[in-house]
């Protein structure tokens, strides 16, 4: 009474077979951001642009970053952000304890102090 159709048959024979068990992936961290507003004490911005050139320069070489990048404020030429990307927390510890971050962290603490506001804001990156 009903015709035959060969590819529900396949269809039919295809559901019925025994699936490989799918094993669960390992969840990736994601990569964490890091936001880092300042304002430079003008007198030593040509110092500050030195620092933070160097900084920036060596910090990409690091095999746990993805990007770092030095924005400056368009309205006020004293006032930058970091914007940091990390493969994760460890990239960021191992970052902290590199020579050039030891060099930039003795330039943030001379005195008069250079940097006159810090914010550091950490971010999750999202894959939505």
């Amino acid at each position: 009474p009903f015709p035959v159709v060969p590819w529900l048959d396949a269809l039919a024979i295809w559901c019925s077979w025994p699936q490989e068990e799918k094993k669960p992936r390992t969840p990736i961290a994601p990569p964490l951001v890091l936001v880092v507003r300042l304002e430079v004490d003008p007198k030593q911005l040509d110092q500050f642009l030195e620092a933070a050139a160097e900084d920036q320069r060596r910090t990409r070489a690091e095999p746990g970053c993805v990007r770092f990048d030095v924005l400056r404020d368009q309205a006020a030429d004293n006032k930058f952000i970091f914007y940091e990307v990390y493969r994760d927390a460890d990239a960021v510890a191992a970052h902290k304890e590199t020579p050039h971050y030891q060099t930039w962290a003795a330039f943030r603490a001379q005195d008069p102090r250079p940097i006159l506001k810090q914010e550091v804001v950490r971010y999750d990156q999202l894959s939505l």
